[in-house]
C-alpha cells in the first residue's frame, strides 16, 4: 500500500512517499515458506514484523538488539514465539533514536531465517526530521577545500577528444566516446549519445536537448544507454578506476581506501573533479540546452550526482538512488554490510589517534550529506527499505542536509541495495518535470555559429579530406574529432 504525504513549510516543499508494510519474501528461509512483512513506521508508531507460513505451524525465536556507535550490540530482547502460523513482532519503545537490529530463528536452529536493521525513534518524534550524527560534520575549511580543488581543475591543460563511433548509433542516437584530461595527470573516459535531429543535413546543430550525465556504482563501468527516443542527450561517465578510465588509471588499492590518508588526493576527491570536468564539457557543447543538464546515478553513482551538482551550481535537477558513502556515522551504526561496515571496522580498530583524525576528515569532506548542503537544485532521494549496505535513515541524512528547497523523497518496499523498475519511473518523472524530456529548443539563425558534428561519409573518416568518399569499413571506424567547442572552460561558474 503506498501513501503519499507532502509537508509544506515557509522553507521549503517536501514529497515523502513511502510503504506502509513491505513484503519480503525468503527463498533461502528454513523452513523455505515463511514469507515476512515490515512496517518501518514511517508514519508513526513503532517498526514491527509480521510472518506467515503456508507450512506446518513453527515455533520461532527472535532476539532485538541495540545497535551502539563502538560496534557492539546490547541485548533489548529475547523470546520464544509459541508455533503458530502467523507472528507479529514490535520493537521496543524508546526514550531516544536508536538503531536496532532483529533475528528470527526457526526453534531448535540457530541460523536465522529473517534479519532486519531499523531505526526507532521516541512516541511523537518525525523520523524525517533525522539529521546525520556530527561524528562527520562537514568540516569548517569545507568551502574552501572544495573552491581549491575547482582551481586545480581548471589549471588542467589539453582539450577533450571525441571518438565517433557510427557502428554503435541507434535508430535515432549518434555515439561517441570522450576523452578529457583530469586531475592528477590521468584521462578519463564517457560515452555520449545525441538525439540525431539535433543536427540537419549540413552538420549544423539545429536543435538543443536536455542532457543527463551518469556515473557508476561502486567498481562497475557505466555503459552507455542511449535515451535519444526521449528526447535526451546523455554522457555515461566512468571517473579513474572505472570502465575505460581504467586504460589510464588504475587504483592499486579497493579504491575507496586510495590516499584516504591524504584528504587532499583521497580518491573521491578526485573522482569527483572527473565528473566535474565531464560536466563542463557537457555544458560546452552546441546541442547541450545549458538551462537544462542533470545528474543521477545509484550507489556510488548517487553520490556522485550530489557531488557534482554541489561543484557546479548550474546543475538544474539531481536524482540520487540508493545513495551511498554518505551520512557515514549512521552508516556505519546500521549497515550490515558493504563500505559502511568496511570503513567502522577499520577505523575502531586504528590505535593511532592522528591518523584516525585525517581519515575521518577524508571521508567527512567527501560525505553525501556534507556535499547536499551545497546543493540547491530540485532533488530525488531514493533509498530501498531493507537495504543493508546503505541504510534508509543515511537517505534521510542527505535529504534533511540538502540546501534545495525543492525535494522530494521515496522509500521503496522489498528493495535491498538495488534499482528496481519504480525507482526508474520516479527519476524520469522528476526529469520531465524538471528538464523536459522530450522538448528540445530549435536553434535560431540569429545564435553563434556553431561546430559541425553530423555523421558525414566525406567528412568523417578523414577530416582534411573531404571529398574523399569513405568506404563501409571506412564508417565503422573510430575516427577521433576534436571538441565541437570554441572554448573548454574549466570551473568557471
Amino acid at each position: 500500500m503506498k501513501n503519499t504525504m507532502k509537508i509544506k513549510s515557509t522553507l521549503f516543499a517536501m514529497t515523502i512517499v513511502f510503504s506502509t508494510v513491505n513484503v519480503i519474501s525468503l527463498e533461502a528461509a528454513t523452513p523455505k515458506d515463511w514469507n515476512f512483512t515490515v512496517d518501518t513506521a514511517i508514519k508513526g508508531g513503532l517498526p514491527s514484523i509480521s510472518g506467515e507460513t503456508k507450512g506446518d505451524a513453527k515455533g520461532l525465536d527472535y532476539e532485538i538488539v541495540k545497535c551502539l556507535k563502538d560496534g557492539t550490540t546490547q541485548p533489548l530482547t529475547k523470546a520464544s514465539l509459541p508455533p503458530a502460523k502467523s507472528m507479529k513482532l514490535e520493537m521496543p519503545s524508546v526514550d531516544k533514536e536508536t538503531f536496532m537490529k532483529v533475528y528470527i530463528t526457526e526453534q531448535g536452529t540457530t541460523e536465522p531465517i529473517f534479519e532486519w536493521s531499523t531505526f526507532v525513534v521516541p512516541n511523537g518524534t518525525d523520523i524525517m526530521k533525522h539529521k546525520p550524527a556530527a561524528d562527520y560534520a562537514k568540516p569548517k575549511d569545507f568551502k574552501e577545500f572544495w573552491d581549491k580543488a575547482k582551481k586545480e581543475l581548471a589549471q588542467v591543460q589539453g582539450q577533450p577528444v571525441m571518438t565517433r563511433i557510427p557502428e554503435k548509433d541507434t535508430e535515432t542516437g549518434m555515439f561517441w566516446r570522450v576523452d578529457v584530461p583530469s586531475v592528477a595527470e590521468t584521462t578519463v573516459s564517457a560515452w555520449y549519445y545525441v538525439p540525431k535531429d539535433a543536427f540537419d543535413a549540413d552538420g549544423k546543430v539545429v536543435k538543443k536537448y536536455p542532457a543527463l550525465q551518469i556515473m557508476p556504482g561502486y567498481g562497475a563501468e557505466e555503459p552507455p544507454f542511449d535515451r535519444t527516443k526521449e528526447g535526451l542527450i546523455t554522457l555515461s561517465v566512468n571517473p579513474r578506476n572505472h570502465g575505460p578510465s581504467r586504460d589510464f588509471w588504475v587504483s592499486p588499492v579497493d579504491h575507496m581506501w586510495y590516499n584516504i590518508d591524504q584528504p587532499e588526493s583521497y580518491y573521491y576527491k578526485l573522482a569527483f573533479m572527473d565528473g566535474l570536468r565531464f560536466i563542463h564539457f557537457l555544458f560546452d557543447q552546441p546541442e547541450v540546452d545549458a538551462k537544462r543538464v542533470a545528474t543521477e546515478g545509484g550507489s556510488q553513482g548517487g553520490l556522485f550526482a550530489i557531488a557534482v551538482a554541489a561543484l557546479e551550481p548550474r546543475i538544474a535537477a539531481v536524482c540520487s538512488n540508493v545513495t551511498a558513502f554518505s551520512s557515514y556515522a549512521d552508516g556505519m551504526t546500521m549497515a550490515r554490510i558493504g563500505h559502511h561496515t568496511n570503513f567502522a571496522k577499520v577505523f575502531r580498530e586504528e590505535k593511532d589517534a592522528a591518523k584516525l583524525k585525517v581519515r575521518k576528515r577524508s571521508l567527512a569532506m567527501t560525505d553525501g550529506a556534507n556535499l547536499a548542503t551545497m546543493v540547491k537544485c530540485p532533488t530525488q532521494i531514493n533509498m530501498g527499505d531493507i537495504d543493508p549496505v546503505c541504510p534508509y535513515v543515511a537517505g534521510i541524512g542527505v535529504l534533511n542536509s540538502l540546501a534545495s528547497k525543492n525535494k522530494e523523497f521515496h522509500i521503496y518496499a522489498n528493495t535491498p541495495h538495488a534499482v528496481p523498475n519504480e525507482m526508474r519511473a520516479n527519476n524520469a518523472a522528476w526529469l520531465k518535470k524538471y528538464i523536459k524530456l522530450g522538448t528540445a529548443t530549435p536553434v535560431k539563425k540569429t545564435d553563434v555559429k556553431v561546430t559541425a558534428k553530423k555523421d558525414k561519409a566525406k567528412s568523417q573518416a578523414k577530416k582534411n579530406n573531404a571529398k574523399a568518399k569513405t568506404t563501409k569499413k571506412a564508417k565503422k571506424k573510430a575516427v577521433p574529432t576534436p571538441c565541437p567547442c570554441e572554448k573548454y572552460r574549466l570551473g568557471e561558474e
